[in-house]
């Protein structure tokens, strides 16, 4: 065996540590650099994301806002015609009214022409007239409740579709 002085075996010892310290040094490099890359890799990937999503938000908005305005179109179209289909209703309302409160509108089937009292005949004529009118009235009513709902049912339909 080789016999070196102290000094020797310290410079041999050195040399040991500075090797492993060296390759210690290499192999940690490596994994900043791969470490590095990889960053580097997930803020190109975050980047382009980014760009998709603000890409992809801009084209729903553009979407919802012309889905919009073609729902505000159609309920403008449907509020139009619901309202035509209301005056139209009214004025035909308007008329069975008149019509059945004009002189020759009477509910009540003249009397015979030789009746002893023509005023009446087992009833009175003028009150028979008057509760069969309010009968027609309420009728009437009912029947324009029910033809109103029946039109903003059909407007809120085709509004829908």
């Amino acid at each position: 065996m080789i016999h070196l002085p102290f000094l020797g075996w310290a410079a041999v010892g050195a040399g040991a540590v500075i090797l492993v310290l060296s390759g210690a040094l290499w192999i940690q490099g490596e994994r900043l650099d791969a470490a590095q890359s990889a960053r580097d890799s997930a803020r190109r990937e975050l980047a382009s994301f980014q760009v998709e999503t603000r890409r992809l938000g801009a084209a729903a908005d553009r979407a919802a806002r012309e889905q919009e305005a073609r729902d505000k179109r159609a309920k403008e179209r449907a509020d139009a015609e619901n309202k035509d289909l209301r005056r139209e209703l009214d004025a035909r309302r308007r008329q069975l009214r008149d019509r059945a409160n004009s002189a020759a509108g009477s509910l009540v089937p003249g009397a015979k022409a030789g009746a002893a009292s023509p005023g009446t005949a087992a009833f009175d004529r003028a009150l028979l007239d008057r509760a069969l009118r309010d009968f027609e009235a309420g009728v009437e009513g009912l029947v324009g409740e029910g033809a109103e709902a029946v039109i903003d049912l059909d407007s809120a339909k085709r509004w829908a579709q």
